[in-house]
């Protein structure tokens, strides 16, 4: 879990959704299987990389 993704501030109150620059993202999910090629995409900064990142070309989404 990426505490900076989601939608609160580090002191537990709501983070301003509307402001530029303020990322909140929804984060949930559960990997259960292939993790290590989870492990195995790159880790990239969007604004400052130069080339382009790992392309995903399937998710399996199980709902229980």
């Amino acid at each position: 879990m990426n505490p900076i993704l989601d939608g609160f501030n580090s002191d537990g109150s709501q983070k301003d959704c509307s402001s530029q620059n303020t990322s909140c993202h929804s984060v949930f999910g559960k990997v259960i299987e292939g993790m290590d090629i989870v492990n195995s995409i790159s880790t990239r900064d969007p604004s400052t990389a130069t080339t382009p990142g790992n392309s995903i070309k399937t998710i399996k989404i199980l709902v229980k």
